[in-house]
């Protein structure tokens, strides 16, 4: 099965497949899945296991169905800004395109053994499409940044508030190294967008400057109100999702209180040493939620329900892509645009 559709069968190879993966990919995954494995035998170990399949039990089948449904809006959510950063680069894609692309990029961002796969995936529809390599690639890691951008801010405006649960548990310091190291990142984003002319000389640099390139045309654009509305919203159907998660499993926290505590276990999963950030965001979680008084059990609960809605809010992309219409549709649908 392809990734654009049938016409592309005969082709002797298909659209997931990709060039084989390398011996050093494979022993990458099996350290992630070891990695993730691991922890979370030692998270459900120094846990009562048996109080944890209660409050698993008792979970509002409801509110959880609930959460799934609200997290399936979040691929919607990116298609007007991923639309309008294309557009920044000289290049466009019908809006219909880009919704299928989206929700089959973020199916393959939860199946596959690495979260960018489902970016790969994207990238290699768009260059399908007409878009030139180059600009797909930028594109969508200016897609990407733009919603991490948001994961931030909701995580620098919600810090005291955290700060203030947490007091002088030392957890204090790391969360002000994530704040540092986000700042960090920030400013040198804006140093690669400031550099990108001089960056060109260097032949090695040069897709570094191209990055740099792009994103300073996106931040000189009109749609910069537009970008960063729909990376807050999207962030905010995520938190309202882990909102409703809490109130399934029958924890009591409120809206802000889910605010302040996601950003920054979403953010502490991005280390790349396990697999999808499963065992880091679970153990991430358990920390902050236990400075709102939630007990270990019931944030492992919580925890590992949102990874598993965000899993089942992506099945949607597989249909679509089952469902794709051939290449020549596509192609003769972009060049109308």
């Amino acid at each position: 099965m392809t990734g654009i559709g049938p016409a592309e069968r005969g082709s002797g190879r298909t659209a997931a497949s990709g060039p084989p993966p390398s011996r050093r990919s494979r022993w990458s995954l099996v350290f992630k899945l070891a990695a993730s494995a691991v922890l979370l035998g030692l998270l459900v170990r120094s846990l009562d296991f048996t109080r944890a399949v209660e409050v698993l039990r008792a979970v509002d089948p409801w509110l959880l169905a609930l959460a799934v449904l609200v997290l399936v809006a979040v691929p919607a959510v990116s298609v007007p800004r991923w639309h309008a950063i294309l557009r920044c680069l000289g290049h466009t894609l019908p809006l219909g395109v880009i919704t299928r692309a989206l929700y089959i990029g973020a199916f393959f961002s939860q199946v596959l053994p690495s979260s960018i796969g489902g970016d790969a995936w994207r990238i290699w529809f768009c260059t399908r499409a007409g878009v030139p390599l180059g600009v797909a690639t930028n594109s969508v890691l200016i897609e990407r940044l733009v919603g991490l951008l948001a994961v931030l801010l909701c995580f620098c405006l919600t810090f005291p508030l955290l700060l203030g649960r947490v007091g002088d548990d030392a957890v204090r310091w790391l969360l002000w190294l994530i704040f540092a190291a986000c700042s960090a990142a920030v400013l040198g984003l804006a140093f690669v967008a400031i550099s990108a002319p001089r960056l060109e000389r260097f032949r090695l640099l040069r897709p570094l400057a191209a990055l740099g390139l792009a994103l300073a045309s996106v931040a000189r654009s009109s749609d910069v109100p537009l970008l960063l509305w729909t990376g807050i919203l999207g962030q905010l159907v995520a938190i309202l999702a882990f909102y409703l998660i809490n109130l399934s499993v029958g924890v009591p926290l409120s809206f802000i209180d889910c605010a302040a505590t996601l950003p920054p276990g979403l953010l502490v999963a991005l280390v790349p040493i396990s697999l999808g950030g499963w065992g880091i965001r679970e153990g991430a979680l358990i920390v902050l939620l236990s400075f709102y008084d939630v007990s270990p059990e019931q944030a492992l609960v919580v925890s590992t329900l949102f990874g598993l809605s965000l899993l089942i809010a992506s099945t949607p992309g597989f249909f679509v892509w089952l469902g794709q219409p051939p290449l020549a549709s596509i192609k003769t649908g972009a060049a109308k645009q």
